[in-house]
C-alpha cells in the first residue's frame, strides 16, 4: 500500500538504505555522512555496543542485568541501514528551520524591528502581526532548501570516503513536487 501511494518516497528510503549498508560493510567500515546546505554535518554512526551482565541482589536471591558500556569501532549495517532515512528527514527538517531563524534574524537586522520566532521541531509560531512575513519566509526557504538535489549530495559525499572501485546506487529521480507550487498553497505551513 504504501509503495503504490508513495512511490517516490519509497525510492528515496530504499537508495538511503542501499547507500547506508555499503558503506557500512565490514570491508569499508564507515557511517554514511552529509552535509546539509547550511554546512552542518550528519554522521549516521551506529557502532556495535559492547554489553556488560551484571548481577544485583535482591531479597533472598539475584538478578541480572545488561548494560551498555561502550561501543566497538564496528559500524552495525542494520542499525545503519535502518536509521538513514529518518536522519536525512529531520537533518532536512532542521536545516529548513536554520533557514527560517536566519532569515528572519537577517530581515529584523535590515528593517530595525524585531520579529520574534517560536519553534519545536517542525511547528513555527510568530506574533499575529508577523504571522503573515513569516509564512512568507517559511515558504521561501523551503524553496531554497529544496533547490539543491539533497539526495544526490548524500550520494557524493558517500562517494568521497569510499574507494572509487565502489558501485553506488544511482540517486533516485526526483518526483514532480513543485515547489513554486507549494510555497504558493496556503495550507502547505501553517
Amino acid at each position: 500500500m504504501v509503495a503504490e501511494n508513495a512511490p517516490v518516497a519509497v525510492g528515496v528510503r530504499t537508495f538511503l538504505r542501499e547507500l547506508a549498508g555499503i558503506c557500512a560493510k565490514p570491508k569499508h567500515n564507515k557511517p554514511l555522512c552529509f552535509t546539509t546546505p547550511l554546512g552542518f554535518p550528519v554522521i549516521g554512526a551506529y557502532y556495535e555496543p559492547i554489553i556488560k551482565r551484571f548481577a544485583v541482589p535482591t531479597r533472598g536471591g539475584r538478578r541480572y542485568i545488561s548494560l551498555t558500556v561502550g561501543h566497538t569501532d564496528k559500524i552495525e549495517p542494520r542499525d545503519a541501514a535502518n536509521g538513514i532515512a529518518a536522519n536525512f528527514v529531520h537533518a532536512a527538517d532542521a536545516c529548513h528551520l536554520q533557514m527560517i531563524a536566519l532569515a528572519i534574524e537577517l530581515e529584523a537586522i535590515e528593517e530595525a524591528i524585531p520579529m520574534p520566532m517560536v519553534s519545536v521541531h517542525d511547528c513555527f509560531a510568530f506574533l499575529a502581526c508577523h504571522a503573515a512575513r513569516g509564512n512568507e519566509i517559511i515558504r521561501d526557504q523551503w524553496d531554497r532548501l529544496h533547490e539543491n538535489n539533497l539526495l544526490n549530495e548524500v550520494r557524493e559525499s558517500a562517494r568521497r570516503d569510499l574507494p572509487n572501485t565502489v558501485k553506488l546506487p544511482d540517486t533516485p529521480p526526483r518526483g514532480n513536487q513543485d515547489n513554486k507550487q507549494i510555497a504558493k498553497s496556503f495550507f502547505a505551513f501553517n
